[in-house]
């Protein structure tokens, strides 16, 4: 048993509340992206817009509270522009991905879904992968005004940032370059020191950068995976020094460029092995600290010849990395 009297007045109090803060907005123009952009601009700061968001998912949330009660009827176009507005706010404020519908009721959730495809908000705030074809369309920029472009730029900032994130999570040392050349652009495209124009071209640039990164394993011999754990080695690099051992310990001598850069890539096959063999790592060797130690010594060991200095670094990046590629459970 509910008391609707007290789910009527929270959907008063929080619809009233959210209202508030957009006094002044002109709303049923038949372009709601003008209508979002006009809000954007009047909330202007990001505490503001947490703000904005924070009694936006109130009001939704007495909206589901109530409903099916007739009430909720008078209420829905508001929330219909809100939540619109809350899945764009999330692009340009925050640079993230909009909030997934799966959170909400079913029926309201097919309300919403119906209001973005009508009004093309969903065209708008879809985020694209590099994988996808119409990814790079966007640095087409002929054509496009001011207004369409600055949306573009910050669509692509939440792309980039997204995509980015993920790659970064699986090969930090690989792709946090990337990750901060993004961010650097992102931070003077809000500060108006780039136009849209220029920070889409900024973009293109890494896009085409980040590209060849993806296909370098191509060139070098190496698995994808293998060729992973050689741009770790590459961070940990000595110049041209390598290390032997000897009857009398380890001694030291110098290599040319090529003779080096053959022994790390060889060095990135031998590890990227050493974590798929049955005989030192079999299935489930992730769940086994023993078995774990043994390859982060031997992972050192093979390291240390390779004239390599920081080993106990060397050896954790490593397994950070196989934790993410060289698990196997059966």
């Amino acid at each position: 048993m509910k008391d609707l009297d007290v789910d009527r007045d929270n959907l008063k109090r929080a619809h009233a509340e959210v209202m508030g803060l957009m006094k002044g907005i002109q709303r049923g123009t038949n372009n709601i992206k003008a209508e979002y952009d006009a809000l954007a601009k009047e909330l202007g700061t990001e505490d503001v817009w947490f703000t904005f968001k924070r009694k936006g998912k109130a009001f939704i949330r007495a909206y589901e509270a109530l409903s099916p009660d007739p009430l909720v009827l008078d209420y829905k176009d508001d929330l219909k522009w809100v939540t619109g507005f809350i899945a764009y706010g999330m692009m340009v404020f925050e640079k993230k991905e909009a909030v997934d519908l799966r959170t909400y009721s079913a029926k309201i959730r097919q309300m919403l879904e119906e209001h973005l495809h009508v009004t093309g908000l969903n065209t708008i705030i879809k985020l694209r992968s590099l994988t996808d074809p119409e990814f790079k369309d966007d640095f087409k920029i002929e054509g496009k005004d001011e207004g369409e472009l600055k949306t573009v730029a910050i669509r692509k900032s939440t792309e980039l940032k997204k995509i980015l994130a993920e790659k970064k999570e699986k090969n930090p040392l690989r792709y946090g370059p990337f990750s901060e050349r993004v961010m650097i652009v992102l931070q003077r495209f809000e500060e108006g020191q780039l136009t849209a124009a220029e920070t889409l071209e900024k973009y293109k640039k890494i896009v085409q950068d980040l590209d060849n990164e993806d296909r370098a394993h191509e060139k070098s011999g190496l698995n994808e995976r293998a060729y992973g754990v050689y741009k770790i080695l590459e961070t940990f690099l000595q110049k041209k020094e390598t290390v032997e051992e000897t009857s009398e310990g380890y001694g030291t001598e110098t290599f040319n460029e090529h003779d080096t850069l053959n022994q790390i890539l060889q060095l990135a096959e031998e590890i990227d092995t050493l974590y798929l063999s049955d005989q030192t790592a079999p299935p489930g060797w992730h769940l086994k600290e023993q078995l774990k130690k043994e390859l982060r010594q031997e992972v050192r060991k093979k390291s240390h010849h390779a004239g390599f200095k920081d080993l106990i670094s060397i050896s954790t990046r490593i397994e950070d990395y196989a934790l993410k590629h060289h698990v196997r459970v059966a």
